[in-house]
């Protein structure tokens, strides 16, 4: 599907949205109940630019078990970062921190929050999922994610080395 930005893409909603009839356990099956359980729009419900960029982003959320609070956005920066040392990694850990520790965005409908890494437990979830990241056999960002979408989320993972966290039920991880 094109990449657009001055109107939604009912294209792109409804290939991610079918991703909902893979069977259950699937990446596919567990990135529309990402959607679901964190009340999250489908990438493409309205204009953007990084429609595209969301899904995958969404994606990394998924396979890593990390889920999309502010505190969880910058521990998923750190393990992107730690996965594979790149500029494209890089970027995503410090858009993290600009958005939710400084508190500066102008993008999409983003809340941007302040000071996100003085809460109670934020840096020690953030080396956590660093050290999780660190110990990745293979960097699973820069991947086709719809071409693995029918695969079982548990052998996706076991692709690319992600542990399970310390803490699954600690609100900022799903496993």
């Amino acid at each position: 599907v094109p990449i657009q930005g001055e109107t939604p893409e009912p294209e792109l909603v409804a290939r991610i949205e079918a991703l909902g009839d893979l069977p259950e356990g699937t990446l596919g099956w567990s990135l529309i109940d990402f959607y679901r359980r964190n009340d999250l729009e489908t990438p493409g419900s309205r204009a953007s630019v990084v429609n595209h960029l969301y899904i995958d982003h969404d994606m990394i959320h998924v396979i890593a078990g990390i889920e999309p609070t502010g505190e969880g956005e910058i521990a998923l920066g750190a393990f992107q970062s730690a996965m594979d040392d790149t500029p494209t990694s890089t970027f995503a850990f410090l858009s993290a921190l600009i958005v939710h520790e400084a508190g500066f965005t102008n993008l999409d409908n983003l809340t941007a929050t302040e000071g996100t890494l003085s809460r109670p437990g934020a840096i020690r979830l953030m080396a956590e999922d660093l050290a999780r990241g660190a110990r990745c056999t293979a960097d699973c960002s820069l991947v086709d994610h719809i071409g693995l979408a029918a695969l079982p989320l548990a052998e996706v993972r076991e692709r690319f080395g992600v542990e399970p966290p310390h803490d699954p039920h600690d609100g900022h991880h799903c496993w």
